[in-house]
């Protein structure tokens, strides 16, 4: 993990006052979800290596993924749910919210 994703996702965690043992396991599944994307990445990647591929993901797409999984892990289901659709509605192209 590069140190501005860390210093990122630590400051979601304060942010949404995460636990320690939260932020340690959403951690662990971003790792996870990372690892997974290179698994399945598209025809169009496959020459990559894992790490060109990993310097090709967004930060702040992982890091509102972190805080996704952090917000459900704590149970606030209702408000991960309204963190992903605020998220996608603010990266969707603005002729497809009208």
């Amino acid at each position: 993990m590069s140190a501005a994703l860390d210093e990122a996702l630590t400051a979601a965690a304060k942010r949404l006052h995460v636990s320690p043992r939260i932020d340690r396991v959403a951690r662990e599944a971003l790792l996870t979800v990372i690892t997974t994307a290179y698994d399945y990445r598209p025809a169009a990647m496959r020459d990559l290596t894992r790490e060109e591929h990993r310097t090709g993901l967004s930060d702040s797409a992982l890091t509102e993924m972190y805080a996704h999984c952090v917000l459900t892990l704590s149970g606030q289901y209702g408000r991960a749910s309204a963190h992903l659709l605020h998220t996608l509605d603010r990266w969707a192209p603005a002729a497809a919210t009208h």
